[in-house]
C-alpha cells in the first residue's frame, strides 16, 4: 500500500504541486528517493521531481526542500541512520543514475548554481576509499560500463582481459581472439 501511496502522490504532484507542497507531498516524495531500493519506483519518484524542477512556476516549491542545509530526517538518531546506511546508498545511487539517465536531469545537474556535478567530483577527494569505489561505481553504471576489478597491483590492473587487446583487430580475426581471451576455458573453446 505504501508504493501505491507514493505513486498517487506523485501524480498529484504532477496536477497541482502547490497543495501536495502544503500538505508535506513533496517532503514525503524526498524522503521516498533515499528510502526506495525498487529502481523503477526510485525512477518515478526522481522523475516527478526532476519535472517540478524543471517547469517554469515549481521550482520555488522545490526549493525549501533542495537546499545544502536541508536534512531530510532530523528527528532520527544516528545509530538507526548507521543501520539503514547500505540502503540509503544504494537508493541514492539509482537516483543519481536516474537523473543522469534523462535529460532534466542532465541539465539541472549541470546549472551552474546548482554545481551537482562539480559536488559529485568533489567526492573523489574524500580520504574515504568506501565513497570513492561507490561513486567510480556509479559512474560505470551511468556510462553501461563494466566495473573493473579492484586491485592494489598496478601491472594485474593493466592486465584486465575484458581491455581491447592488438590481437583484437578486425583483419586479424578478432572475434575469436577475443572469444579466447574473455570467455572461461572449456572444451566449447577447443573449436575456436
Amino acid at each position: 500500500m505504501v508504493r501505491a501511496a507514493i505513486a498517487i502522490v506523485c501524480e498529484l504532484a504532477l496536477k497541482n504541486p502547490e497543495v501536495v507542497a502544503k500538505r508535506g507531498g513533496l517532503s514525503t516524495i524526498l524522503k521516498s528517493v533515499i528510502d526506495c531500493q525498487l529502481s523503477r519506483i526510485n525512477e518515478a519518484l526522481i522523475t516527478t521531481i526532476l519535472h517540478l524542477l524543471n517547469h517554469p512556476r515549481t521550482p520555488q516549491i522545490l526549493a525549501p526542500f533542495t537546499d545544502f542545509h536541508y536534512r531530510h530526517n532530523a528527528d532520527t538518531a544516528e545509530g538507526q541512520l548507521k543501520e539503514d546506511r547500505e540502503a540509503r546508498f544504494l537508493s541514492s545511487r539509482m537516483a543519481i543514475v536516474a537523473a543522469f539517465r534523462s535529460w532534466s536531469g542532465i541539465i539541472n545537474l549541470c546549472k551552474a548554481g546548482n554545481s551537482g556535478i562539480q559536488s559529485l567530483i568533489g567526492l573523489l577527494c574524500i580520504p574515504n576509499m568506501e565513497v570513492r569505489k561507490g561513486l567510480l561505481e556509479v559512474l560505470y553504471e551511468i556510462f553501461r560500463l563494466p566495473v573493473p576489478i579492484v586491485t592494489q597491483d598496478f601491472m594485474e590492473a593493466l592486465l584486465n582481459p575484458a581491455r581491447f587487446q592488438d590481437t583484437w583487430r578486425l583483419s586479424d580475426g578478432f572475434l575469436a581472439a577475443e572469444a579466447k581471451v574473455i570467455l572461461p576455458i572449456g572444451p566449447a573453446l577447443d573449436l575456436i
